[in-house]
C-alpha cells in the first residue's frame, strides 16, 4: 500500500494486521487504531506514526522505517530498522502491557516523553540511546524498566522513573547531566547500572579513564532498593569519591579499586565482587553499622586501605571467590598482618574471614600482637593450619 497524503486505518473491535508494506510519502503521516489489535511484520515506511488504540495490543515487529512514534496502546511490541523518535510531539502511552522498543539504530525519547502503567517497560538500540531535555519515562506502576544501547545519554531534567519496579541500564558509555539529582529514580526498586560488553571498564567518582564513567551515585534515587554496578563480565572498576545511601552491590569480573573516600551515614549494606580487590592510597571505606562484604581470591595493598571507626557496630567480611585454601596473616595472605592492623582501626564488632562452606585449608600465619580486631572468626570447611 503507499499513500500520497495522510493515511488512517481503524478496525473497531477486529484486527488490524499489517502483513504487506505501507509506504507513506514524506511529511505525511500514518494513522492506525483498534480497540481489539494491530499486529504484523509489514514493513511501515512513513515520517510519522500514531497509535489510537488504548484498548488494543499492538504487536508490529517488522523492519519498520518509522521516523517518529507518538499515541496510545494498551501494550507495544514495536521493531524499527532506523532512528526512531517516541514521544516528541504529543508523548506515546502504554497501559498494563507496558512496552517493548526495539531499534536498529538511534532511539530518542522526545519532551513529551513515555507514560506507562505497571507492565514492563524495554527500551533497546543498536546505537545510542537519548532521553531530550525534560522527557521521562514513567511507569505510574511497579513496572521493570530496562534501557539497552551502546550509549545512553540523558539531557537537562530528564529521566526515568517507576513506582516500586526495578531499573537496569546496560550500556557501554553514560552521559549524565552536571549535578544529576534522581535521573534513575525506583520508589524503593532495585537500580542496577551495568556495562553492555564484557571486558567495559567502569568508575564511580574518579578521574581515571573508564569506559563507563559514574561522577557519583547522586543520580540514582533507589529509596531502600539496592543499587547494583557492573556484573560479573565487567572489567576494573575504580570506586573514587562515592556516598553510599542505598544498599549497594559493586560486581566485576576483574578487579576492584578503592581510590578515595566512600561514606555511609545511614549504615547501607555494602558487597563488593571482583577476582582481585585493590587499596590504593586515599581509600577510606565507611560502613556505619551496616554489614560490608568483599569476596575475591586475592586483596592487594592493604597498607593503603582504611576503614572509618564504626564505633563497634559495623560487620566486615572477606570470602574467597573460590572456594579452596586461602592464607590471613603474615604479608601474602587474603588479608595480611597490616591489613588485620586495618581493620582493627576500624573498630568492626565482627570481623569475619573465610567461609563455614569452603572446602579448602584457612593457614594463619603471622599476625602481630595487637593487630588482630577484638572479634574475629576464620571460617572453613576445611583444615586450619597455624603456622605464625
Amino acid at each position: 500500500m503507499t499513500a500520497d497524503e495522510d493515511l488512517e486505518m481503524y478496525t473497531g473491535a477486529g484486527t488490524l494486521t499489517v502483513s504487506g508494506a505501507v509506504n507513506i510519502a514524506s511529511t505525511h503521516a500514518l494513522t492506525l487504531g483498534s480497540k481489539n489489535a494491530i499486529t504484523g511484520a509489514g514493513v511501515i515506511t512513513t515520517d510519522k506514526a500514531v497509535l489510537e488504540a488504548a484498548d488494543a495490543t499492538v504487536n508490529l515487529t517488522g523492519a519498520n522505517a518509522v521516523k517518529k512514534l507518538d499515541g496510545k496502546a494498551k501494550e507495544l511490541t514495536f521493531k524499527n530498522g532506523g532512528n526512531l523518535t517516541v514521544g516528541g510531539e504529543t508523548g506515546l502511552v502504554t497501559a498494563a502491557g507496558g512496552a517493548s522498543l526495539d531499534v536498529t539504530g538511534d532511539l530518542t525519547v522526545g519532551a513529551h516523553g513515555m507514560t506507562n502503567a505497571a507492565g514492563a517497560m524495554k527500551l533497546k538500540a543498536s546505537g545510542t540511546l537519548t532521553l531530550d531535555a525534560n522527557a521521562e519515562v514513567k511507569s505510574t506502576g511497579a513496572a521493570a524498566t530496562s534501557l539497552e544501547a551502546t550509549t545512553v545519554n540523558f539531557d537537562t531534567a530528564s529521566k526515568v522513573s517507576t513506582a516500586g519496579g526495578t531499573i537496569d541500564v546496560k550500556t557501554d558509555a553514560l552521559t549524565l547531566p552536571a549535578g544529576a539529582q534522581g535521573t534513575l529514580s525506583s520508589a524503593n526498586g532495585a537500580v542496577t547500572v551495568e556495562t553492555k560488553t564484557a571486558g567495559k571498564t567502569m568508575s564511580v567518582g574518579s578521574s581515571s579513564a573508564a569506559d563507563l564513567v559514574l561522577p557519583n551515585l547522586d543520580f540514582i534515587n533507589s529509596g531502600t532498593g539496592e543499587v547494583h554496578l557492573g556484573n560479573a563480565s565487567t572489567g576494573n572498576v575504580e570506586i573514587g569519591t562515592a556516598d553510599v545511601k542505598a544498599p549497594l552491590t559493586v560486581e566485576s569480573g576483574a578487579a576492584i579499586k578503592f581510590s578515595g573516600a566512600m561514606t555511609n551515614a545511614g549504615g547501607k549494606d555494602t558487597t563488593f565482587k571482583a577476582n582481585t580487590i585493590d587499596f590504593a592510597s586515599g581509600a577510606n571505606l565507611a560502613s556505619g553499622a551496616g554489614t560490608m562484604t568483599m569476596t575475591a581470591n586475592s586483596v592487594t595493598n592493604w597498607n593503603d586501605a582504611a576503614f572509618a571507626d564504626t564505633n563497634g557496630a559495623g560487620t566486615f567480611v572477606l570470602k574467597p571467590k573460590t572456594a579452596g585454601n586461602f592464607t590471613v596473616g603474615g604479608t601474602a595472605g587474603l588479608v595480611t598482618d597490616a591489613g588485620f592492623g586495618k581493620l582493627k582501626a576500624g573498630n568492626f564488632k565482627n570481623v569475619s574471614i573465610g567461609a563455614k562452606d569452603n572446602g579448602g585449608t584457612a593457614t594463619i600465619a603471622g599476625v602481630a600482637s595487637g593487630n588482630l580486631p577484638k572479634y574475629t572468626s576464620i571460617l572453613t570447611q576445611g583444615k586450619i593450619n597455624i603456622t605464625g
